[in-house]
């Protein structure tokens, strides 16, 4: 019998669980240092099953970076829609992401 198809939601949950430890290993390894292999080790599964939800290693950078990204436009329109004046429209979201100069962790991409 065959297996039962994943509803969108599991497989999105899927996708978003891979991704949080894609960054992890990144962070840990760098981009050179990181492997279908490795996250699949972390994951508890074979490497291969990974390639069911992303057809490559850039494929999951490029995912990690446009979720980044996203998150730091959504950060910026909030900052920036609380309030009225010009001027504070501009400097609000760029005083919201300060802390991106601390931050402990830089990730390599070499």
């Amino acid at each position: 019998m065959p297996k039962a198809q994943r509803k969108p939601e599991e497989i999105e949950a899927i996708r978003e669980a891979i991704l949080d430890h894609a960054i992890d290993l990144i962070a840990e390894a760098g981009y050179k240092g990181f492997s279908m292999r490795k996250l699949g080790t972390r994951l508890g599964i074979a490497a291969k099953t990974i390639y069911n939800y992303f057809h490559s290693k850039d494929e999951i950078y490029l995912s990690i970076l446009t979720r980044g990204f996203e998150a730091l436009h959504a950060q910026c329109a909030a900052t920036a829609a609380a309030h009225r004046d010009p001027m504070d429209k501009i400097e609000a979201p760029c005083a919201a992401v300060s802390w991106i100069s601390a931050w402990p962790t830089p990730i390599s991409i070499t």
